[in-house]
């Protein structure tokens, strides 16, 4: 089985508003992964800003997340999964012991 690989220029449109959309869309939950804030899980679960407030304290106090302030808001940070992203460029894939390099140039 072969595959051909098309010419540039695509005589279709790729980037459609819908997929777009749907970028937009899994860049938000992954960002939603790494930190979260009240007014996400107000909306996510549908409770009030006291009642979110609480469910923060509680996953902080077991030590989930960690809350830091910045200006007039706090962020509940993931830290695992964040220093995971950080430190992609140590990270090897098994199969075929390719190192990850980062973007951001030193």
């Amino acid at each position: 089985m072969s595959y051909k690989i098309p010419k540039l220029p695509l005589t279709t449109d790729l980037e459609t508003k819908a997929v777009l959309r749907q970028l937009n869309s899994a860049n938000r939950k992954l960002a939603e992964l790494t930190y979260t804030k009240t007014s996400f899980v107000q909306e996510l679960l549908q409770v009030s800003r006291l009642t979110a407030t609480q469910y923060l304290k509680k996953i902080v106090a077991a030590g989930l997340l960690k809350k830091v302030k910045s200006g007039r808001n706090n962020y509940y940070l993931n830290l695992p999964l964040c220093e995971l992203f950080m430190n992609a460029s140590a990270l090897q894939q098994d199969n075929n012991d390719v190192i990850i390099e980062s973007v951001n140039e030193k």
